[in-house]
């Protein structure tokens, strides 16, 4: 019998979020959640960029009935980019925003 302490089996790593994209490969489709539309697609050459929102390359889909569900992510021009994608959804008073993507690197395919 050992008064050593026993040795742990598991060994914990960086926590992941789930749900939560590390990359999206350039050309897929993303799929807003049930019952939301995408309102903004917008592309960033940099995470910081993304999360200040300076510069880039943005669609906005104002109108929400004509605004689509469904979205193909493609790189506006040569190089490294980062995308973020912003869904919508009616609520009682407005809208509710939520993020479908926030500044993840678009890798190509």
């Amino acid at each position: 019998m050992s008064l050593a302490p026993a040795r742990r089996r598991h060994v914990r790593g960086p926590r992941s979020r789930p749900g939560r994209r590390r990359a999206i490969v350039e050309g897929t489709e993303h799929v807003a959640a049930p019952g939301h539309r995408v309102y903004v697609v917008a592309y960033y050459r940099s995470p910081e960029d993304a999360r200040d929102f300076r510069g880039g390359v943005v669609t906005t889909f104002a109108d929400h009935d004509a605004a689509p569900d469904r979205v193909t992510v493609a790189a506006p021009g040569p190089g490294d980019w980062f995308v973020s994608i912003l869904e919508r959804s009616p609520a009682v008073s407005g809208y509710t925003f939520v993020a479908g993507a926030d500044g993840v690197p678009l890798v190509a395919r």
